[in-house]
């Protein structure tokens, strides 16, 4: 695959959408979300604007994404992931800043602030109803998962809960110096990674109702990258000399570097 564009671009992987992969690319002169796979063309799906959002639904049809309106208000929207064309959209106020998160039959979860909540927007019967007193921000259908904060994750009382998406009222776990970065591909734990308003130095394992499988420590920063099975994760961590970053894999606490990372 070979990208067409600025040598100044960064990209951000949103992940994979059947046979392609899904990338948000960035520099100083564009901001777009593009379709890339062997032997076929680039496509660009959308154009972005830095404050909007976008994601990929957990089984990769699908783009979800904000757009920030001539009026303030924010449009959220549900795109093919291989076409990029419009299925579904809804406009919410700006204070809500809605966060779409996964996408199951005709049914949205979302996220908001201002006060937070967790939605369902329904585009087939046009309701958006709040199922939580807590703002989404990780967790799909498939799994049957969902965390949530309490408050915007900057505040210094910001907190974060685990629950199902099923019984979003029934705490699983909760923790004020964490956020959930994702949950496994079974559903079973969870990784975090330090809330904002703390220093992004600790990535923990744990499992669903939070019991701490083990913990990964680094002064220089450390973020979660991915799970690559149930067990494993890749880690992004920069070394004490200040050199570039690396991937880490790390099955319980044996890690070894996976490959080298550029910023």
């Amino acid at each position: 695959m070979q990208h067409v564009g600025d040598d100044l671009d960064y990209f951000e992987l949103l992940g994979r959408s059947g046979s392609g992969f899904v990338l948000r690319v960035r520099n100083r002169n564009i901001d777009q979300i593009v379709r890339v796979q062997p032997d076929v063309p680039q496509k660009s799906l959308t154009d972005m604007y830095y404050a909007d959002t976008a994601r990929l639904s957990a089984d990769g049809r699908y783009l979800l994404k904000t757009q920030t309106l001539s009026s303030g208000a924010i449009q959220a929207q549900v795109r093919s992931a291989t076409t990029g064309a419009v299925v579904a959209r809804h406009t919410f106020k700006k204070a809500t800043k809605p966060d779409p998160i996964d996408v199951s039959g005709t049914r949205v979860l979302v996220g908001g602030y201002n006060a937070p909540r967790t939605m369902m927007w329904d585009w087939k019967a046009g309701t958006v109803k709040t199922i939580a007193s807590r703002a989404a921000y990780a967790g799909g259908f498939a799994l049957d998962r969902l965390a949530t904060h309490t408050k915007d994750p900057s505040a210094d009382d910001a907190c974060s809960v685990v629950s199902t998406l099923t019984a979003p009222g029934k705490t699983l776990w909760r923790g004020c110096l964490e956020s959930v970065a994702s949950f496994s591909p079974d559903g079973a734990r969870f990784a975090t990674e330090a809330i904002d308003h703390e220093t992004k130095n600790v990535v923990r394992r744990r499992s669903l109702r939070g019991t701490l499988l083990t913990t990964y420590r680094n002064p220089d920063k450390v973020w979660m990258h991915a799970w690559e099975t149930n067990t494993r994760i890749l880690v992004r961590s920069y070394p004490a000399d200040g050199s570039d970053a690396w991937l880490v894999r790390c099955e319980v606490d044996d890690c070894e570097r996976a490959a080298r990372t550029y910023d």
